[in-house]
């Protein structure tokens, strides 16, 4: 997903990336389709609780909103939008944006 974002924002017109991205799509829909089924049984990825690995699955999930990746699995779309919601991701931004710019 992130090789996908640094296409799409620095390397667009690139031919190499042109060649990958393709690949990096559909790397990207199998991943996301093995989520998909994961998340029709759990509210986060270990069950009821908001957990690191969610912190991680956002974050990598960011990258992609750019997309339209994310229109065909509507669980991954629900629990991004319920992660980016949660006061805990909120707070490991701005922890992230201070430890930036200090």
């Amino acid at each position: 997903m992130t090789q996908i974002a640094v296409i799409d924002l620095f390397e667009a017109d690139a031919e190499w990336a042109k060649l990958r991205r393709p690949a990096l799509v559909e790397m990207a829909k199998n991943c996301l389709a093995v989520l998909e089924g994961v998340l029709i049984r759990k509210r986060y990825l270990l069950g009821d609780q908001f957990t690191y690995p969610d912190i991680l699955m956002v974050a990598a999930l960011s990258q992609i909103q750019h997309t339209n990746l994310l229109d065909e699995f509507p669980n991954v779309t629900s629990y991004l939008t319920r992660c980016h919601d949660r006061p805990a991701w909120h707070k490991c931004l701005d922890a992230y944006n201070r430890r930036l710019a200090a």
